[in-house]
């Protein structure tokens, strides 16, 4: 990886990422945990912009991965209970 090409990096916790791909979901647009950190970038990067008063701000992001991958894992509540349990989290 070219660190040159690189602005920023916002770090996501996997929980966070979790919730957000679920509300995606939700919301119509089922997706993956890549899905939900890009959600919540996006939502960072406009919640933080440095711009003036009423211009407006143009964000595009990816939900690059079908959410289907995931029923038997993010989307099934038991095994998020373990993972995030594990984790020490729940």
């Amino acid at each position: 990886m070219d660190a040159a090409v690189i602005d920023r990096v916002i770090k996501i916790p996997d929980v966070a990422a979790t919730a957000a791909m679920r509300i995606l979901r939700d919301q119509g647009a089922s997706g993956g945990t890549s899905s939900g950190v890009n959600l919540l970038t996006s939502m960072h990067i406009a919640s933080t912009a440095k711009k003036p008063l009423k211009s407006r701000l143009t964000i595009a992001t990816l939900l690059a991965d079908p959410g289907h991958y995931y029923d038997t894992t993010y989307y099934n509540r038991e095994w998020i209970a373990r993972k995030h349990m594990i984790a020490g989290i729940l």
